[in-house]
């Protein structure tokens, strides 16, 4: 059985790289995309892989808590979110994804 991820970056690059890094699991229907200039201003959420203090587990994996600043006054600072990543990964492997994916700085907007 699949489960399906959505990760946020800051550059193609560095979702081009997550996903690199992903294709060492049973990974699926991976693909890099540009955000629409709408969805780069909303609010996202670093991931915080398994294991890391501030971690709450979702029964789906476990997403951290942490809040990153990306609004309009820290957007120059802190860069804007431009590029999602998304796909399908094995059950068996979806905690190692997210810790992947949270290594390589990936967010989230939920």
């Amino acid at each position: 059985m699949t489960k399906s991820f959505v990760a946020y970056f800051k550059s193609e690059n560095d979702a081009e790289t997550a996903k690199a890094k992903l294709e060492k699991l049973r990974v699926s229907n991976v693909l890099v995309d540009e955000l629409p200039e709408t969805k780069k201003h909303n609010a996202y959420f670093p991931i915080v892989g398994m294991g890391t203090p501030g971690t709450m587990s979702t029964g789906t994996g476990v997403m951290g808590l942490g809040v990153a600043d990306v609004s309009d006054n820290n957007r120059e600072e802190h860069g804007q979110i431009t590029h999602l990543l998304e796909g399908k990964v094995e059950e068996e492997d979806y905690d190692q994804a997210i810790s992947i994916l949270a290594e390589s700085k990936g967010y989230r907007n939920e």
